[in-house]
């Protein structure tokens, strides 16, 4: 008969070796989530990070620190914490390079490449006798362009996707009393259905409202007998514009044509946050940034902003967190604040050269730039990407999606991705920027031909 003592002993000690199994389970559990993993060739615990990339097209090899894997895009695998080579590649596309860095327990996507023809083709949309301005709206549906002289003269807007092609307003020409009418794209509505141009025949300056489906011009000038030099078109409603003039803030209503009390003074710099206004206060020695809703209730969301005498600003979300870009033009420094409707609003220099920023669609990216550089700052990453000597003065720098730019490098338009990396010549081009169509598949750029017309160019970048 067995002793109870050891019997008892052996119940508790396969109670403890269970707790163990348990816990040493967990513990690795844990571990493996946070990316640790045992190397049994090296006899090391190694910290890991998932890299994921994809190409269009699809089905490219890829090529890992110099080892050709036989898996091809997409692709996903776990890598040692630090930079890793990557090459892609396709028979008939430019080879994509980069070094992407696997972080330790997080996800690092490359899902963003797109493989560039060997041969890229620029197909011709229309040709016109001159185009001197070329404005995408700005979900870049259409793309408003003027033509300055000769039987079209006039502004046009092209369709995006379709390429179709309306003219909306004709240009007077010169004649025996007056020379001909010059007109001057100012701003889209957000909802693409009308632009704001000014026209000027000799002196006399007007500003005109135009129906992309071509209904009769309003004349703003008439209806408000003010300069809207600095005016911008309201996100949410066509009708109303949002007029700066002597440091005063003010809303006109095309519908009932008047004009509001002042909203806000010593307005320096404004730009839109959906439908409300934030801008810059300098009626104190520190400037402020500010918020304004359509009501008019106002909110304090910055007190002191860097000191300069010039500001441009941007707004976007990242992630639903409400964020500013302020550019201080005096010091061609801009500074992005975070969490700007919540309570601890976060600060963060962009330590790098800017006279204007915009962001990205999604927030996640602001691009900044001034005649001389290029580059862009990453706010999930806590990252800047100084762009290349060769694209110093680069003008006309325009997001093409959420990772990659058109820009115009000495009449050469180039698409690249976010951080300067696999940049690739798509044509030549006059002066004028280039803009994506709404389906990101094609940008559109003006040319000069060889008989001197100005040629409107649709290039496929992805099928």
């Amino acid at each position: 008969m067995l002793n109870p003592m050891p019997k008892r002993l052996l119940v508790i000690l396969s109670y403890l070796l269970a707790a163990l199994l348990i816990v040493g389970g967990t513990v690795l559990l844990i571990a493996y989530g946070n990316g640790y993993s045992y190397d049994f060739k090296s006899g090391r615990l190694q910290h890991r990070g998932l890299v994921i990339l994809e190409s269009i097209p699809s089905g490219a090899k890829i090529t890992v620190d110099g080892k050709l894997i036989k898996q091809k895009t997409p692709y996903r695998n776990t890598f040692v914490g630090g930079q890793h080579d990557f090459v892609v590649s396709k028979d008939g596309y430019r080879t994509w390079h980069k070094l992407i860095e696997a972080i330790p327990a997080q996800v690092s996507l490359a899902q963003y490449v797109i493989l560039m023809p060997q041969h890229i083709q620029a197909k011709e949309v229309v040709n016109r006798a001159a185009i001197s301005q070329f404005m995408a709206s700005r979900d870049h549906r259409r793309i408003g362009y003027v033509v300055p002289t000769g039987p079209d003269a006039g502004v046009w807007w092209v369709d995006s996707n379709s390429r179709a092609q309306t003219k909306i307003f004709a240009s007077a020409p010169a004649n025996d009393t007056q020379s001909a009418e010059s007109v001057q794209l100012m701003a889209w509505s957000d909802d693409a259905t009308h632009l704001m141009v000014r026209s000027q025949i000799g002196d006399a300056v007007r500003y005109l409202m135009l129906s992309s489906g071509g209904d009769t011009p309003i004349n703003l000038t008439d209806v408000f007998k003010v300069d809207l030099a600095v005016a911008n078109i309201s996100p949410s409603n066509w009708r109303e514009i949002y007029l700066l003039s002597g440091g005063e803030l003010r809303r006109l209503d095309i519908a009932a044509g008047s004009t509001s009390p002042v909203l806000a003074d010593h307005v320096m710099s404004y730009s839109f946050a959906g439908d409300r206004v934030v801008y810059v206060d300098g009626s104190k020695p520190t400037h402020s940034l500010w918020l304004m809703d359509h009501g008019g209730k106002k909110q304090q969301l910055v007190s002191a902003l860097p000191a300069g005498e010039h500001y441009s600003l941007d707004f976007a979300t990242y992630i639903g967190s409400a964020q500013v870009a302020v550019v201080n033009n005096d010091t061609h420094r801009a500074v992005i604040y975070g969490n700007v409707f919540g309570n601890q609003i976060t600060r963060i220099d962009v330590g790098l050269p800017a006279d204007t920023a915009k962001f990205n669609s999604d927030g996640r990216f602001l691009l900044v730039s001034t005649s001389s550089a290029v580059g862009t700052y990453d706010v999930e990453r806590d990252k800047n990407y100084a762009f290349s000597d060769l694209n110093n003065g680069a003008t006309g720098v325009n997001w093409f999606d959420n990772y990659h730019l058109l820009l115009n490098r000495g009449g050469l338009i180039v698409m690249t991705e976010f951080d300067g990396n696999y940049s690739n010549v798509l044509t030549k081009a006059g002066a004028l920027p280039a803009f994506s169509s709404t389906d990101n598949k094609s940008a559109l750029t003006v040319a000069t031909t060889s008989t001197g017309e100005a040629q409107i160019r649709a290039i496929t970048v992805r099928k």
